[in-house]
């Protein structure tokens, strides 16, 4: 992060989208910030789709069980609009 703010270069990335954040009041995220929101990227990315499927087909299927088919019927409907 110093070297690339240094020499002023920018990126398309995640790092920069981080460096270039700025919180409600208006100040930059610190160093240990983005280091921290990289690592969670790096976690999040250990995660596959499928295991976000199933967990919401899970919670889907669950809602349905516990008599709530409002948002299955909104989820089907989406998928034929």
């Amino acid at each position: 992060m110093d070297r690339r703010r240094q020499s002023n270069r920018v990126e398309n990335d995640a790092l920069q989208t981080f460096m270039d954040a700025k919180f409600n009041d208006g100040s930059s995220p610190s160093a240990a910030i983005v280091t921290g929101l990289m690592i969670c990227l790096l976690f999040a990315g250990q995660h596959t789709s499928s295991v976000t499927a199933s967990w919401t087909g899970l919670f889907m299927f669950d809602e349905v069980r516990r008599g709530n088919k409002k948002l299955l019927d909104e989820l089907l409907a989406e998928q034929v609009h």
